[in-house]
């Protein structure tokens, strides 16, 4: 057996060789099996195997052999790798809106990942029967240009884009129009 230090996001893989005349193999408790090979039973022949378990503060990664003979083990934590989680809302400021009102529309966003989201980057349109007050586009209480003059924002028509760059995990904000 060996024992490592893990994490409960975390998966622990170990790996076991022994020679074939090891017969059998048999993970310890807890531990899911990968796999369970061998190309014979003489003592010239191999035998391996791999399982995984859930991470923990202390993980310790067994196997139980057929016949006492030599053998080696070796386990790993792996990490899961950051991912971002972008999450959009949108609200309007009006419920029922009389025709020609104008409306204010507010788009959230939030990344709730574990990781930055990189070229994050949001078309949207105006909806059906609403037109776009030109140059009315606030991005985190900033006002921008509709031109695509550099700033985060451009407008075609009555499609927005709302090029954000990087948003860090955890990074939150708004876009209005």
């Amino acid at each position: 057996s060996v024992t490592l230090s893990s994490a409960s996001d975390q998966l622990v893989m170990d790996v076991l060789a022994a020679p074939g005349t090891a017969l059998s193999l048999t993970t310890g408790p807890g531990q899911t099996e990968q796999w369970n090979q061998a190309t014979g039973s003489a003592a010239a022949n191999a035998r391996g195997g791999s399982s995984t378990e859930t991470g923990s503060a202390s993980v310790n990664m067994s196997w139980s052999l057929g016949a006492s003979v030599d053998w080696v083990i070796g386990a790993v934590s792996l990490r899961p790798a950051p991912y971002p989680n972008m999450q959009l809302t949108l609200a309007q400021d009006k419920s029922a809106p009389a025709p020609g009102a104008t409306v204010t529309y507010t788009i959230n966003y939030t990344n709730a990942g574990s990781g930055p989201a990189g070229s994050a980057l949001f078309t949207f349109s105006t909806p059906v029967h609403a037109s776009l007050v030109p140059n009315s586009v606030y991005l985190n209480g900033v006002l921008k240009t509709d031109a695509a003059d550099g700033d985060e924002i451009t407008v075609t028509g009555s499609t927005i884009t709302a090029n954000l760059g990087i948003v860090s995990a955890g990074a939150a904000g708004t876009i209005s129009y």
